[in-house]
């Protein structure tokens, strides 16, 4: 039905090998690699190394998915700088024959961002397109809460301004459904053809924090943020979730799946399920087994 793929985000703690072998055991057929595993100063041999991997477990990458943009939240005379990080990354992804780059705009809720935000962001998301043009490369901006990109129609408002057809999204329900914001028929109508690519996993919102593997809403500015610039949500009552297994959540699979299908949408889905610290969760390899099985027995109910 559509082409699974699997995220790194699993293996973070462990090695790209890892992920690949599990990509190629559990019947995937593509990879979207992390900058938890390579990055621009990784060796060249090991680089080399990891591109015959991808042929030999007859695999592909299809996108590389890294912190770079945030351009938003830089001071006009930092994005230079952060330009030419995007552009290492896109050299990165370019070897490995990855033809999209994750990218995002400003790690600041779309409610409260400034038209500066916005513009810087915008601005300079256009540059690093033409960047990605003479690499005959896609960014793709993952649609995540408490960035510009955190509803439907925020997303498209910042492609307008960006105006580059080579710049589309990521649809992430889960993200979208802790905002909390439409991530069904009525998004995907939306984005059109806008949309590049989509991440399959699964969360449940909790009532209250009491379960001892559930985590936060307000979590993700703290885990960003060991890596670039957040502005932190004020969120009048803190809400509480927790990792489900793909079909056990919150999230109406069901429905996404019939509505990307009936869309026409004929894009990768890439398994981004994580376990962290859950114990009732399986994790590394048991977890990409669990996830092909979860989302085949979603394709059957759709037959």
């Amino acid at each position: 039905m559509f082409e699974l793929g699997l995220s790194g985000q699993m293996f973070d703690g462990g090695t790209i090998r890892d992920h690949l072998s599990a990509a190629r055991d559990f019947g995937y057929s593509c990879v979207e690699v992390r900058s938890t595993h390579v990055k621009p100063d990784t060796p060249r041999e090991e680089l080399e190394e990891i591109r015959k991997m991808l042929d030999g477990e007859g695999l592909y990458a299809s996108a590389l998915s890294c912190f770079v943009g945030n351009y938003g939240l830089f001071p006009e005379s930092e994005c230079p700088r952060a330009l030419e990080t995007y552009k290492a990354y896109a050299d990165l992804a370019a070897f490995l024959g990855a033809g999209m780059v994750r990218m995002w705009p400003a790690w600041q809720e779309s409610s409260t961002a400034p038209p500066e935000v916005w513009d810087r962001a915008a601005r300079w998301i256009g540059k690093s397109a033409e960047y990605a043009r003479e690499l005959n490369q896609k960014i793709v901006i993952e649609m995540h809460h408490g960035t510009l990109c955190d509803t439907a129609e925020s997303s498209m408002r910042l492609l307008a301004m960006v105006g580059q057809d080579n710049v589309g999204l990521t649809l992430d329900p889960v993200n979208l459904y802790q905002v909390p914001a439409n991530y069904g028929a009525q998004a995907i109508r939306t984005l059109g053809d806008r949309l590049f690519n989509v991440h399959i996993k699964d969360i449940v919102r909790l009532e209250a924090g009491d379960y001892p593997y559930s985590f936060a809403y307000s979590y993700y500015a703290r885990h960003i943020g060991r890596f670039t610039p957040v502005v932190p949500p004020e969120p009048a009552e803190e809400r509480f979730y927790c990792h489900r297994r793909i079909g056990c959540g919150g999230v109406d699979w069901a429905h996404v799946l019939r509505s990307l299908r009936d869309s026409g949408y004929r894009g990768r889905l890439i398994v981004e399920s994580v376990s962290e610290t859950n114990r009732h969760m399986p994790s590394g390899r048991d977890l990409a087994q669990a996830c092909s099985r979860d989302v085949q027995a979603l394709f059957e109910v759709l037959r």
